[in-house]
């Protein structure tokens, strides 16, 4: 079932699972109830691959963020231009610091260097199915596509042939515009945002 078509049941002033059940009874006699795609479990398990490693590239941002802010506080500037490089790394390590200043710098440079292995080791799997997918290798060869860009646009989307339009297949990312139609006056709004985020 597709949760953005049941909005009569979210609306609803009055909500017990008993008027639920009814208004779906009621939805589903009319055959007003709009199917939910699902994935097949080949297809759901190379999105967990690749959400994992969108999740693990936020965290080793946020780590990051987290060593900027942590030196600025400190008033310490590191003196290269690239300062997570290998180079950048042995700077912020061999730096002397007080206590507990020093233990936490290395705790996050440890956590960094973990991640970044982590993400290595992900990348080889997604590199790997990639190589195996004749679409994806097809969609690399776009400009600014990668391996991992061009998987997650084919897992996100899924079966491709249930969109019978390019426009449609839009509007399933939320990349269309919002569009509010009253008494012969049409506005459109910014785009609708719903559908996977990480598509879009």
């Amino acid at each position: 079932m597709h949760p953005y078509k049941t909005e009569a049941i979210a609306s609803a002033r009055i909500k017990s699972d008993r008027l639920d059940a009814h208004i779906l009874a009621q939805l589903l006699r009319a055959d007003l109830v709009a199917r939910a795609y699902a994935a097949d479990p080949e297809t759901r398990g190379l999105r967990e691959l690749l959400r994992y490693r969108a999740f693990l590239v936020g965290l080793q941002g946020a780590v990051k963020n987290r060593i900027h802010a942590f030196l600025d506080k400190l008033g310490v500037r590191p003196p290269m231009p690239t300062p997570f490089s290998r180079k950048g790394l042995e700077w912020r390590a061999g730096l002397e610091l007080p206590q507990p200043y020093g233990e936490e710098l290395a705790g996050l440079l440890r956590l960094l260097v973990a991640l970044r292995q982590e993400i290595e080791a992900v990348a080889g799997r997604v590199r790997e199915r990639a190589r195996g997918d004749r679409q994806a290798l097809l969609l690399a060869t776009v400009p600014g596509l990668g391996y991992y860009t061009a998987l997650l646009v084919l897992a996100e989307i899924g079966d491709v042939s249930r969109f019978p339009t390019a426009r449609h297949l839009s509007s399933y990312a939320g990349l269309v515009p919002s569009t509010y139609a009253s008494g012969g006056a049409v506005r459109h709004g910014a785009i609708t945002r719903r559908g996977s985020r990480f598509l879009r």
